[in-house]
């Protein structure tokens, strides 16, 4: 299992390796990688709690990602984006960044975590993830995203 001494918050240089880490997962739409992008830049190096981007390192090489910041209830945390490269996939590193994230906000005194997903095919693997770590499906809205897309909530109380 991947360890936490991977992990290290996201700086200026690491953005074009993280746009590569998300084109090449095959996920995400054009328009979401450069929102991430335009998002993630505004925060870099931030860890300010509005957003927060960490990443695994692999041999000099982002593995992947995670960003996430304080919510809008007292206590709560949002993951808004987490990827990890496809040559990477399968080894653990997204358990690691979501066990990071949980860590980090438990010693923020965060009392839950948010993180909204599709329910399209592409995301079937973050989903697992989310509730093999112990995350609920809190909510769910339909055809949110595109008709048969829906918008997927899930929760974990810390």
């Amino acid at each position: 299992m991947p360890g936490l001494e991977n992990m290290r918050l996201c700086m200026a240089e690491d953005l074009e390796q993280i746009r590569e880490v998300m084109v090449e997962s095959g996920v995400f739409s054009e328009f979401e990688v450069l929102n991430l992008m335009d998002m993630i830049g505004e925060y870099v190096g931030d860890v300010s709690g509005d957003l927060m981007t960490y990443c695994y390192v692999i041999e000099g090489h982002v593995g992947g990602f995670i960003s996430f910041g304080t919510g809008l209830g007292v206590g709560t945390y949002e993951v808004y984006w987490i990827c990890v490269s496809p040559k990477h996939s399968g080894n653990g590193i997204g358990t690691a960044l979501v066990r990071f994230a949980e860590e980090y906000i438990r010693g923020r005194r965060g009392r839950a975590i948010f993180i909204e997903t599709s329910s399209s095919r592409g995301y079937e693997g973050a989903r697992r993830l989310y509730e093999k770590m112990g995350y609920d499906l809190a909510a769910r809205v339909e055809d949110y995203y595109n008709e048969g897309d829906h918008k997927l909530v899930y929760l974990k109380k810390l």
